[in-house]
């Protein structure tokens, strides 16, 4: 079938319209018979009234007068014969809230062109340009109310035109076949699809704020929830339980049993569940400290400092400093890593009790300081050996080992030894007291 075109009152060129169209606009009055029309293979636009196709001669049944007749027939009969194929309104209205009005406009739009009315057509359009305004300013401005509000308004509006529409149909009596909606589905999913992806992109920052924000609080509603669930009964069995772990911390520290005994809890489901778990981790790394130290020690060979037979070997003096420097940096390390490890322990407390009263965090600060006084001790007590051995090298030949005693040949040696000697077992006395006062604190915070 022949595809026509025509201008219109304003010189506007529309079209392409199927054969049957154009007859139907001549019979409705939407065009007149001057209307300039063509169509391929036609050499330049001719009156509408001048073609034979819509205004036959020689006594032909004119064909405007049997399209009306095929109308009159199918309303008297309650049968309808559509040469039109036109968007569904209700179904198109239903797309639009589901895919924005982007194509609910295009698809409406599409319909106004259809019945030969292009100034509701472009007047559809005004809200897809309208919208699409919207959405590309909500991707780069701050997130602001007025988006949403002005969004809602434009789909008011365009189910006002949606609703003008299927009225014009009703009151025209235009008859016509519905288009399938395969098509406009799948485009609103491409405008879906590509609208959330850039709307991600550019306020991924923002949105990975919310997320983080509303995670936070709901992290907070749980734990305000388990802190009034958080009876003087669960505080007494927490106390329980971490004094019987501080107990087998110390034993396993010094008899080397396995440590495997600090199980966590698995599924923690209340604060005091939580809590010694955050203990345990730290009492395992207490453990997994102490022995990676002595295991640092014994790799640099420390233990082989106060060896006589290593001392009086030609040339050990200098291998005597390497040692002490080498242990020195083992022992600042081994400080920074429990200083860290019980930086992390005071972190998971704060964050499961909610904050730490004054009085928590004083005791905090000073278990801290004295965890910090027993690693220096330690790197102290390293030196004061070094100082020692490092006397026995001073005096090489003029002691020997009887009976696993030095035995110095000149009293003013021996009196420096023993003086060295002295400050170290002071110094050791004072490391186990520190430990002791470590362990009951531990208990009673």
């Amino acid at each position: 079938m022949r595809e026509w075109y025509y201008i219109s009152n304003n010189g506007e060129q529309l079209g392409p319209y199927e054969e049957t169209q154009i007859i139907s606009f001549l019979a409705n009055g939407e065009l007149s018979p001057e209307t300039l029309v063509c169509t391929k293979g036609m050499p330049e636009w001719l009156p509408a009234k001048s073609l034979e196709w819509f205004f036959p001669q020689n006594n032909q049944t004119n064909k405007l007068e049997r399209l009306k007749s095929r109308q009159s027939f199918s309303e008297s009969h309650g049968r309808e014969e559509s040469n039109f194929k036109l968007h569904e309104p209700l179904p198109t209205a239903i797309l639009s809230f589901f895919f924005t009005p982007l194509l609910g406009a295009l698809m409406i739009s599409s319909n106004w062109k259809k019945l030969n009315k292009p100034e509701n057509a472009s007047k559809t359009m005004m809200i897809f340009y309208a919208y699409l305004v919207v959405l590309v300013a909500s991707y780069f401005a701050p997130p602001l109310v007025i988006f949403p509000i002005i969004i809602v308004l434009i789909l008011i509006g365009f189910w006002f035109n949606v609703h003008h529409h299927s009225k014009y149909l009703k009151e025209h009596n235009i008859h016509y076949t519905s288009k399938p909606v395969v098509k406009p589905i799948v485009c609103g999913l491409g405008i879906i699809i590509t609208s959330y992806s850039i709307t991600i992109y550019s306020k991924w920052d923002f949105l990975k704020a919310e997320f983080t924000k509303a995670f936070a609080e709901a992290q907070q509603q749980e734990l305000e929830r388990q802190q009034k669930s958080f009876t003087q009964d669960d505080l007494s069995k927490l106390k329980q339980t971490l004094s019987s772990d501080i107990e087998k911390l110390y034993s396993e520290n010094t008899d080397g049993t396995s440590i495997d005994n600090f199980e966590l809890i698995k599924n923690p489901k209340t604060i005091g569940e939580k809590m010694t778990n955050v203990m345990r981790t730290r009492y395992k790394e207490i453990i997994d400290l102490d022995k990676n130290y002595d295991q640092d020690l014994n790799e640099i060979g420390f233990y082989s400092l106060m060896d006589p037979e290593r001392i009086q070997k030609p040339g050990s003096m200098k291998e005597t400093k390497i040692l002490i420097d080498l242990a020195i940096k083992s022992a600042t390390k081994n400080k920074r890593l429990n200083l860290e490890s019980y930086d992390r322990v005071i972190e998971g407390i704060t964050k499961l009790s909610n904050g730490v009263t004054d009085e928590t965090r004083t005791k905090g600060d000073n278990n801290r300081k004295t965890i910090s006084e027993a690693c220096e001790l330690e790197i102290t007590l390293i030196k004061k050996m070094g100082e020692i051995v490092m006397h026995l090298h001073e005096t090489s030949g003029n002691w020997e080992l009887q009976d696993d005693i030095t035995v110095f040949r000149n009293d003013n040696d021996l009196d420096k030894y023993n003086s060295l000697w002295s400050q170290f077992e002071e110094l050791s006395v004072k490391q186990d007291e520190l430990n002791e006062l470590m362990e009951k604190k531990m208990k009673e915070d």
